[in-house]
């Protein structure tokens, strides 16, 4: 993926920004900014400390819808076009060639997932019809998401919208939907509100009902936030839905959904990816002081049919679950191979160039790498990379 594809949309921008100047009653865009930054951090409040009366309905009036899309809608939107890039572009999952694509988002809220799904599949060169449906209880919501829609069709030319007020839970049990299921269906921290509270047999539940939904070959991707008890609940529940062979594990991990960290009862499995926020997010932040640079999530993705192993001739594959450190002359990562082992790699500054540090230095979490050659080292699972030609970059977003 290009960096450009770590950029978001400035039609999409652009008509956020039109959007709210309108519904703020200014033609001055600074001054809409300005006026967002309070229903902002009132949101954000929301969302970080503890709910006591179940969650609450953040599109509720202009002023919090425009506040909600001009800060979060863009990195949910990006978040998913990176998840899903690494579905198209490195584990082999197809599309049918001809017919009409489905695709759900179940909780979409103003679309950010489903739309990105869409603009990702029109910029991959995908021209078959495709059908987004979205799901969610606030009508205002699923206004907004419509209008984004029509008014920038040019972003999804072969493409219709469908939306439905409905809770979650209702909708996981009604029967409806195409007759050959749904080939993607995008829970995007929605499926954390569908359940109110997080267990392990609330996730097998939900997903097993929703599995019932999808067509031969399709996937489920949830994205919920990058929280520990969260990210042990989607993998333990993986592990059980994935027994009787009716849903395969497709990621995130290479190995399969038992997850390594777990035993090490200190760190969680979750996508950490750096992107270029727009302008108008910066402007936001700059008297909120969140981490925007970042995006973070618990993801798990589950398919009808088995994934496919995608070509691989190095020693060993790794998926990295840290980011790179530098550490007393040497760069340090953790890593899951395809056997499900937790791993300490290292690899020292005298065995590369200063063009070879700067490459490692890009390498990020969630990034896939063949490994060559390596050394063993006194530790359980822990080796060294003893040049900069022993690693083959199999998948960088």
């Amino acid at each position: 993926m290009s960096e450009s594809s770590r950029e978001y949309p400035d039609a999409i921008d652009k008509w956020w920004l039109s959007r709210a100047c309108k519904d703020l009653n200014t033609e001055d865009v600074n001054r809409a900014l300005t006026l967002l930054r309070a229903p902002i951090q009132s949101l954000s409040d929301q969302f970080t400390k503890k709910r006591e009366d179940g969650f609450i309905e953040y599109f509720k009036g202009g002023t919090n819808t425009c506040a909600y899309g001009l800060f979060y809608f863009p990195q949910t939107w990006m978040l998913t076009r990176l998840v899903l890039s690494e579905l198209l572009e490195f584990r082999n999952w197809r599309l049918p060639n001809n017919g009409p694509i489905n695709i759900l988002d179940l909780g979409c809220g103003l679309g950010s997932a489903g739309l990105s799904a869409l603009e990702l599949l029109h910029r991959k060169g995908v021209d078959n019809p495709i059908s987004l449906h979205g799901v969610d209880y606030a009508t205002r919501a699923l206004s907004y998401c419509s209008d984004i829609f029509h008014q920038n069709s040019q972003l999804w030319p072969n493409a219709k919208l469908s939306v439905n007020c409905q809770n979650l839970n209702d909708f996981q049990r009604d029967k409806k939907g195409p007759a050959k299921g749904y080939h993607l269906i995008i829970l995007s921290f929605s499926l954390n509100e569908a359940l109110q509270t997080y267990s392990t047999e609330k996730v097998i539940g939900y997903l097993r009902s929703l599995s019932s939904k999808l067509s031969r070959g399709g996937l489920i991707v949830v994205m919920d936030p990058a929280m520990k008890p969260i990210s042990e609940a989607l993998h333990s529940a993986a592990e059980s839905l994935t027994e009787d062979r009716k849903l395969f594990y497709w990621g995130p991990y290479l190995h399969g959904p038992k997850c390594p960290l777990v035993e090490t009862k200190k760190y969680w499995n979750h996508e950490v990816r750096l992107w270029n926020p727009p302008q108008s997010l910066s402007f936001l932040n700059r008297k909120l002081w969140r981490s925007i640079q970042e995006l973070k999530c618990s993801c798990l993705i589950l398919g009808k049919a088995p994934s496919e192993s995608s070509d691989n001739d190095s020693d060993s594959l790794v998926r990295l679950v840290s980011p790179i450190v530098n550490k007393k002359g040497r760069f340090v990562f953790f890593a899951v191979d395809e056997s499900g082992v937790l791993g300490t790699y290292d690899i020292q500054f005298r065995d590369i160039n200063k063009d070879e540090k700067k490459k490692v230095e890009m390498i990020e979490r969630g990034d896939t790498l063949g490994l060559n050659g390596l050394i063993k080292l006194g530790g359980d699972a822990q080796y060294r990379i003893p040049e900069f030609s022993k690693i083959v970059f199999h998948y960088q977003p």
